[in-house]
């Protein structure tokens, strides 16, 4: 039972002892008659209200207590359970805080790294269009075909120089003129045999960069086919100069093709291509291929000079023996010079000593001269000479060296 109906019971139960003590203290004030209907009802009624005012007093005084203490205990019970969730979300919010500054620190990496790659995509960009300029300005130099072919001499010039054979002595460079039979080609490389490696730049361009500007295959395939044909002309042209029938000629003359493409793009053309023009005495060179030949004739050069420095070598220890010869002949009549001196002097120490000191120690005694003269020592140390100071070297050992 709640305290609102007990305290109702209780408000009850008063109501009825005060309508009771009523009756009969006006029965008491009223003992020769009776009271009447009308006094009872505005007794009971008075009473009644009395008792509600009570009553009603009582139950608020009641509901306040109780709303008091529930008003208490619901905030100390909020404040715990205030205190609970606060203690159980610190550790969240601490996480939260890391997550946030590490979140800040990716996004300022992240704007750094989008920095960097714009400035990047920028420069590659302007490089990009660098290299579109450049590349035009190529594809109108090589559609020159004077320019092609001074861009082929200049090609076999570097490696040339790369595999360091000198201008006048391992290599001639001669100016290509124009027309057939001329004799006369681009370079000429010497061999140290005598022989010579006869090389002649070509650069057929023409039909193979329309090749790489066409899109369409069929017209792409003839540009092809043109380009091979125009690589064969150069061929018979060389044929027709005689280069490889020449004395000194290694029977074959080097056509270069100073780009790796285009030679492939005529195999794949004709891949008897290359057997073809070795018939005519003609080999087809790309850049590697050249370099292949030519560190070959680079290492012949190297080998010849090294033989040529070991006959020079022997020729100079020859020289050099028989200077020494000569040298220790000039010694050892140096020492005979200085043993005959040496006799000499100590002859005229002796003689000295005999003939020359005794007058003066005389001369100082009868003077009273307080400073005596010094004598004079002979050398008795003598050296010892050899005829022979160093071995003499035989035939056999000469032509071992």
């Amino acid at each position: 039972m709640n305290t609102l109906s007990i305290a109702l019971n209780v408000v009850l139960i008063i109501s009825i002892c005060a309508l009771a003590f009523l009756i009969l203290s006006m029965r008491s004030s009223k003992t020769e008659a009776q009271l009447s209907p009308a006094e009872i009802q505005a007794a009971v009624a008075n009473a009644a209200n009395e008792q509600m005012r009570a009553a009603l007093e009582l139950i608020n005084a009641t509901n306040e207590g109780r709303l008091t203490a529930v008003t208490e205990g619901v905030t100390a019970q909020n404040t715990a359970t205030t205190t609970s969730i606060n203690a159980l979300l610190e550790p969240i919010k601490e996480t939260l805080n890391k997550f946030e500054k590490t979140t800040q620190e990716m996004e300022k990496a992240r704007e750094g790294a989008y920095t960097r790659l714009d400035a990047s995509v920028a420069q590659t960009k302007e490089s990009l269009g660098l290299l579109q300029n450049e590349t035009k300005v190529l594809a109108n130099a090589l559609s020159n075909s004077s320019v092609r072919g001074k861009w082929g001499e200049l090609q076999v010039r570097r490696i040339l120089d790369m595999m360091q054979l000198k201008e006048g002595v391992s290599f001639e460079e001669q100016k290509q003129e124009l027309g057939e039979g001329t004799g006369r080609p681009d370079f000429t490389v010497k061999l140290p045999n005598g022989r010579t490696i006869y090389i002649d730049s070509k650069a057929p361009m023409d039909a193979y960069l329309k090749y790489l500007e066409e899109s369409d295959d069929n017209r792409k395939a003839e540009f092809l086919k043109q380009h091979e044909q125009a690589l064969r002309g150069h061929i018979r042209t060389l044929k027709s100069r005689g280069y490889a029938s020449g004395k000194a000629s290694v029977n074959y003359v080097i056509l270069f093709v100073p780009t790796e493409s285009s030679l492939a793009a005529a195999f794949e053309v004709n891949p008897e291509l290359l057997q073809q023009a070795a018939n005519d005495d003609v080999v087809l060179a790309s850049p590697t291929a050249l370099i292949a030949v030519l560190s070959n004739v680079a290492m012949l050069w190297q080998e010849h000079t090294q033989a040529e420095n070991a006959e020079k070598i022997v020729d100079e220890s020859r020289e050099l023996h028989s200077r020494l010869a000569k040298f220790i002949e000039h010694f050892n009549k140096i020492g005979k010079g200085l043993k005959q001196t040496n006799d000499a002097f100590n002859g005229a120490v002796g003689s000295f000593d005999r003939m020359v000191m005794p007058k003066a120690l005389q001369i100082e005694t009868l003077a009273a001269i307080p400073t005596a003269l010094d004598s004079v020592s002979s050398v008795t140390v003598e050296p010892t000479l050899s005829t022979k100071a160093v071995p003499e070297i035989s035939s056999d050992d000469e032509q071992t060296a």
